[in-house]
């Protein structure tokens, strides 16, 4: 029976739906590979981020450990008891101020590595948005910009402002560098008090690294395994979804890199302390002005043996 040309003009116009929903189906495929990639990288950051976490609890306990042997050395001067007592806490070897150092250096490479992580996974999202049809692909413009608007949730925290944190890491380590020999022992003090509490601040970083890392985990998982139901509804959906795994990569790579920027200032501070307690103990076996030095110690309840005793503690503690 021949068709009429209603029945022919409707049927080219299914037709043409299909192949658009065909067309949207083929390009979806690309968002939701972007998807399955960013899973499997937020899953690896994850990972480091449990690392980091780690290491960072490593140097907390050793700086612990230090302030509590200077902390007793104090309570000597204080008592006139003369033997200075090694941290009780744990045996600590002559190598172990090396090791911290080793341990900040591998905490500054795993910042680096969740910001490579982090530019990976905006790389695929944006692959994802190019592969999608030019009516959808439009409304996902200035990217970036607009996922910190639309991909953003009440619950995101805001970046620290790390600038005070570095500035006095920046002044410990002057401190310890342009202090004499006597007033060592306070620099040391306060260069460990620094440590330990930007140390603290790098692992609460890196914890919340891992919650946006979680996140995406969740949120690529729901891209990756997207279906067209109503098509309306779902590419609105999957736009919103497209949205916040933007937003998250973006802030774990900013945490990241004021994670990283904070570790190389903690290096530099453990570095100063090293060197310093190396040049003491040089300081002690070429010492010029004996007699002016015992002179001082003397107004203070201390003696040269004292210093000495002082010197080889710190660098059982702190050097090789």
């Amino acid at each position: 029976m021949p068709t009429s040309g209603g029945e022919r003009g409707l049927g080219n116009f299914a037709a043409g739906i299909v192949d658009k929903i065909k067309d949207v189906a083929i390009d979806i495929n690309g968002v939701k590979c972007a998807g399955r990639d960013c899973y499997n990288a937020a899953s690896e950051t994850t990972k480091i981020c449990d690392t980091a976490t780690s290491k960072a609890c490593e140097i907390i306990e050793f700086g612990i450990e230090v302030k509590s042997a200077f902390g007793k050395f104090d309570n000597s001067k204080e008592t006139g008891n003369r033997d200075i007592p090694a941290p009780s806490t744990r045996a600590i070897t002559g190598g172990q101020m090396l090791s911290v150092l080793e341990t900040a250096m591998e905490m500054d490479e795993l910042a680096l590595a969740c910001v490579e992580q982090s530019i990976k996974m905006i790389d695929y999202v944006s692959a994802g948005i190019e592969s999608l049809p030019d009516i959808l692909e439009k409304r996902i413009e200035r990217r970036m910009e607009t996922a910190q608007r639309n991909g953003s949730v009440e619950t995101d925290p805001e970046l620290p402002d790390l600038d005070a944190d570095c500035k006095e890491l920046e002044r410990s380590i002057d401190s310890v560098n342009n202090e004499n020999l006597l007033r060592s022992l306070d620099s040391f003090h306060g260069a460990f008090n620094g440590i330990i509490a930007n140390v603290e601040r790098c692992n609460e970083m890196f914890k919340s690294i891992r919650v946006f890392a979680k996140d995406i985990v969740v949120v690529s998982n729901a891209i990756k395994d997207f279906h067209l139901g109503n098509l309306i509804l779902k590419i609105r959906d999957l736009i919103k979804k497209v949205w916040r795994c933007l937003r998250l990569s973006d802030l774990i790579r900013a945490f990241a890199e004021a994670v990283g920027r904070l570790i190389k200032w903690i290096i530099k501070v453990i570095q100063a302390v090293l060197e310093k307690i190396q040049k003491i103990e040089v300081g002690f076996e070429n010492c010029g002005c004996c007699m002016e030095l015992t002179s001082f110690l003397e107004q203070f309840g201390l003696s040269m043996i004292d210093m000495k005793t002082l010197s080889q503690s710190l660098l059982k503690v702190l050097a090789k």
